[in-house]
């Protein structure tokens, strides 16, 4: 169901106390599920990942697991066909330890057999560990910026192929990094160093 993305770059901080940089997070490492509406309903179009570390989400019960997901997400925010586009934070089922960076966005959609599909509702969902979580301040405040570079990145459903997303996912998660809350960050890291 998805082929491994290249990882390309890792955001980092310094440290208050040694002013040494360290590796907050790769953004390769942060597992992606892309959901989409299809002809069918609800689909996982394509992961990133097999199980999640430190859960009990497996390889083996991931798919069904990222297919209610699909259902649950797309249902609560497609709402018929007015498709919301933005950015959530919302628990992963199953688990305390992640949360899900859900960005949802419309696409031409050139290969829909239903003409109502010809416009597409996407979503990215990102598996954050609780503690990056944490440290982000509310999806409103990069919303827009990473909506823009996705669609902008990608105009098309046939762009949505793994080179393309790899470097989608890349950009976007660099993006929002951005945003981490600094201080806390550098505190989170004085305490673990």
């Amino acid at each position: 169901m998805g082929s491994e993305f290249k990882e390309k770059s890792r955001s980092t901080v310094p440290t208050q106390n040694t002013g040494k940089k360290y590796t907050l997070i790769a953004p390769g490492k942060i597992p992606l599920a892309i959901f989409h509406v299809s002809d069918s309903g609800p689909k996982v179009l394509m992961r990133d990942f097999g199980g999640l570390p430190n859960t009990d989400l497996d390889e083996f019960t991931m798919d069904a697991h990222l297919q209610q997901m699909a259902l649950g997400y797309i249902s609560a925010l497609g709402m018929g066909h007015a498709y919301e586009e933005g950015c959530f934070d919302l628990p992963v089922s199953g688990t305390s330890e992640y949360r899900t960076l859900l960005m949802c966005f419309k696409l031409l959609n050139p290969g829909a057999k239903d003409r109502r599909l010809m416009i597409g509702y996407y979503q990215f969902a990102f598996m954050i560990p609780r503690a990056l979580a944490k440290l982000l301040p509310s999806p409103a405040a990069f919303e827009m910026t990473v909506i823009s570079l996705i669609k902008s990145m990608l105009r098309s459903s046939e762009n949505l192929t793994p080179e393309i997303v790899a470097e989608v996912k890349e950009r976007v998660l660099n993006s929002v990094l951005t945003h981490l809350r600094k201080k806390e960050v550098e505190r989170v890291i004085d305490e673990i160093l």
